[in-house]
């Protein structure tokens, strides 16, 4: 039986149906604390929430589920890992944070064995800076209430201890130090050092990594701290601190004089993730989950922020000084361009042989960031033309649902109405056949699903008929069914626009 969500429910049927349908864990916040497992939602209710009663459904984001329940309860909400120990990705589904989650799992329990034989960072860290001194009381009461960090006083925010702990629960918590800590070299290892663990240990690092960028930019001046940021992974480091960082410029400036440290690294970075996704080709895997995994070995995501970030000229820069030293013999993105072209993606083109198959190609090609990585590279279009064209043999292994998010789900930089409007259009006759074809119950769910899949406006694009099925269905709906569809005026007035 389908989760359905309403103001009766106590907080921990909720977490329960929720863990027993989904398989993940639900934080449930009243106020700033944890709420109480006997109460109601409509009890800890906040602000002007307009109530009602909503079904998740396995292809739910992450953050419009979060963004659904506080609209409608006034609740505080976040999805967790089924051990309840990491935040999932508000931009994964319910079902790939499952996924995720599974072979978080998995890579946990292989590793169990060497991680309690061993010392971990922490406790490493904590030797190493720890003034044997017990947390305060006041400290102990900060320490249950980091969400709340930023309303504590600068004793709390200025305390060397109390950071370290805090980071040891949340490395995020550096946020609220002190200008003081923040340009501290031992509080920026200890950062790093523990973002690096996580980094080994979990699949939550990206996330997380983030919290490098409220560091002040004189921290990088120290040899040792960048030293422990290149021995993981150098590359995600620096692509997060050009972005985010509050004073880029000088953080190019500094990471500049040790590019002869941090070149090499980034080549043998390269190299060694080039390595695990020639091999993940050859894996059993199939569809998403090896595009998935072949992603995650390249650091895909985050050398696309390398180079097309805000600080595009900034980024480029530092790597052209890098390259100009002879770091780098062959330009870092010739040689992206051709390894990952002639070693990743014609071998994955070649065993593709279905829907799936292709469909997940091309999310790799534009919504990961691989051809977004090409944009001055002028075989870009042909190459996804050709994914495109393939996939119109396989439009009747889809459902409507996948359809959509072929043609719906892309980023600004891609649109394929402009760029390959003759496949478009095919595409969205099959989508119209797929959609005329629903069921009532089937038809409520796909309203319910526009936002997740490129937003409500993305109704002007249906055909006419489509248009007019999907109306006479919303007249035909009680009051209460209504309430159930996500941004379901702005659904009406795109359909008759």
């Amino acid at each position: 039986m389908a989760l359905n969500i309403n103001g009766r429910m106590k907080v921990k049927t909720l977490r329960a149906d929720f863990k027993k349908e989904f398989g993940l864990a639900l934080r449930v916040y009243d106020g700033r604390s944890f709420a109480d497992d006997d109460a109601t939602l409509a009890s800890i209710r906040k602000g002007d929430s307009v109530g009602g009663e909503f079904s998740p459904q396995r292809n739910t984001k992450v953050g419009n589920l979060e963004d659904k329940i506080m609209d409608m309860f006034g609740i505080k909400t976040q999805v967790a890992g089924s051990d309840d120990s990491y935040l999932c990705d508000n931009d994964y589904t319910l079902a790939k944070a499952l996924e995720a989650d599974e072979k978080l799992m998995v890579k946990r329990e292989k590793r169990g064995d060497k991680v309690a034989s061993s010392m971990s960072a922490k406790d490493e860290i904590s030797d190493e800076v720890s003034d044997d001194k017990e947390l305060t009381e006041e400290e102990k009461k900060w320490m249950d209430d980091l969400w709340s960090l930023d309303d504590a006083p600068e004793s709390i925010r200025s305390s060397k201890r109390f950071m370290l702990e805090a980071m040891k629960e949340d490395s995020s918590a550096i946020e609220h130090a002190s200008d003081v800590l923040k340009k501290d070299s031992q509080i920026a290892m200890v950062l790093i050092a523990l973002l690096n663990e996580e980094e080994k240990n979990s699949d939550d690092f990206r996330a997380r990594l983030s919290a490098v960028a409220y560091l002040d930019a004189v921290v990088f001046s120290n040899e040792s701290v960048i030293n422990e940021m290149i021995a993981v992974s150098p590359h995600r480091y620096i692509a997060e601190l050009l972005q985010y960082h509050d004073d880029p410029s000088e953080i190019f400036d500094t990471l500049l004089q040790f590019n002869q440290i941090i070149a090499p690294a980034l080549k043998k970075e390269f190299e060694n993730n080039m390595d695990t996704a020639a091999a993940l080709v050859e894996s059993d895997d199939e569809g998403w989950r090896k595009c998935h995994k072949v992603e995650q070995s390249l650091g895909i995501y985050d050398m696309n922020n390398l180079i097309y970030n805000s600080n595009f000229e900034l980024d480029k820069a530092l790597y052209t000084e890098i390259q100009n030293n002879g770091y780098i013999e062959t330009p870092l993105w010739a040689k992206l361009k051709t390894e990952v072209q002639s070693k990743v993606f014609e071998p994955m083109k070649e065993k593709a042989s279905s829907f799936e198959d292709y469909k997940c190609l091309i999310n790799m090609s534009i919504l990961n960031g691989y051809y977004k990585l090409y944009t001055y590279y002028p075989d870009n279009k042909e190459m996804l033309e050709e994914l495109y064209m393939e996939l119109l043999n396989y439009l009747d292994e889809a459902d409507s649902d996948d359809l959509m998010n072929v043609y719906f789900d892309e980023p600004d930089y891609f649109e394929i109405n402009s760029e390959l409007p003759e496949i478009a259009e095919k595409i969205m006759v099959k989508i119209g056949e797929k959609l005329l074809a629903l069921d009532d119950e089937e038809m409520i769910e796909t309203l319910n699903n526009f936002e997740g899949c490129g937003g409500t406006s993305k109704v002007l694009d249906l055909p006419s008929d489509v248009k007019e099925k999907f109306l006479e269905k919303i007249e035909s709906l009680s009051d209460e069914e209504k309430e159930e569809i996500y941004e379901l005026d702005e659904i009406v007035e795109n359909l008759k626009g």
